[in-house]
């Protein structure tokens, strides 16, 4: 009886970047530089090149900035998935889960603002392609996946102990020719936070959620979903920074419902954003 067969494979990638930050006009930051990546497989032609890098960060007044970046990235192998290399540009993270071999490029802009230090609140928006491997038995193909991410937020602070924030972030998430071809997900967090003095904290966060996802066939109206989560959390923080006790609850009114996490164009399985059943637990973190 034969149950078993192995397969001789390798994986080999070679990289370097160059950054410099420059500020040669008051207020204004410039970052560019390159990186150069090579990634080679079984089954896998060697994907390569130089990826360019810019940002642009200019402080408007005291009180307000402005955020611009446009880069290229491979994705390849990481130790333990760490990396010496800056992970974003100008405020925009350019390291994402992708498959190994990914090619991407990204590009957007940002507006940051505070009042009293009190009060923050922005708006950015981005765009991001990609061209990923994917394996059909020793054969291989590319696919290319569209992000766009509209985002905004606006953090309070009420009182000394007191904390609200609040986002809306929509993500369209497209890949043309594959059998999921389509998910806009609209995701709204409300949340309020205490903090005290003793180490005593709570928080208490409720989140909308609108999704619709698109399959081939014209499927258009397979999985919208709407539904509303509360959160919870009650903790303290040990003295001197010694560690953190919390007790937390998702979904705590046990609310069912179907949610597609953008997870099929990542590297590994992911935790979902979003569970459909109540899930409470402790967790104990001790600093030595």
């Amino acid at each position: 009886i034969s149950c078993c067969t192995k397969e001789d494979g390798h994986r080999a990638k070679t990289s370097g970047y160059l950054y410099a930050n420059l500020n040669v006009i008051p207020n204004m930051s410039t970052t560019v530089g390159f990186s150069y990546d090579s990634y080679n497989a079984t089954n896998l032609p060697s994907i390569d090149g130089f990826n360019p890098k810019f940002g642009f960060q200019w402080n408007i007044a005291s009180n307000l900035r402005l955020r611009m970046a446009w880069f290229e990235t491979i994705k390849a192998p990481l130790a333990t998935n760490q990396s010496i290399e800056p992970t974003q540009i100008a405020g925009f993270n350019q390291l994402f889960d992708d498959i190994n071999g990914t090619k991407s490029s990204r590009m957007g802009i940002g507006l940051d603002a505070h009042h009293g230090n009190k009060i923050f609140g922005g708006l950015e928006i981005s765009k991001r392609d990609s061209n990923s491997p994917r394996f059909l038995g020793t054969n291989h193909i590319f696919l290319d996946h569209k992000e766009n991410l509209y985002h905004g937020y606006l953090y309070g602070t009420l009182h000394k102990n007191w904390v609200a924030k609040s986002e809306v972030r929509l993500e369209r998430f497209s890949r043309p020719h594959a059998e999921l071809q389509r998910i806009d997900t609209l995701s709204i967090p409300v949340s309020i936070d205490y903090f005290n003095p003793n180490g005593l904290f709570a928080n208490l966060t409720g989140t909308f959620v609108q999704q619709k996802v698109e399959r081939e066939g014209n499927r258009s109206n397979e999985g919208q979903e709407k539904f509303f989560l509360i959160d919870t959390a009650i903790g303290y923080r040990l003295p001197n920074r010694k560690g953190i006790l919390s007790l937390e609850a998702k979904n705590l009114f046990d609310e069912h419902f179907v949610f597609q996490n953008i997870n099929v164009s990542t590297s590994q399985i992911t935790t979902p954003r979003f569970i459909p059943t109540r899930t409470i637990f402790a967790r104990i973190t001790l600093n030595f």
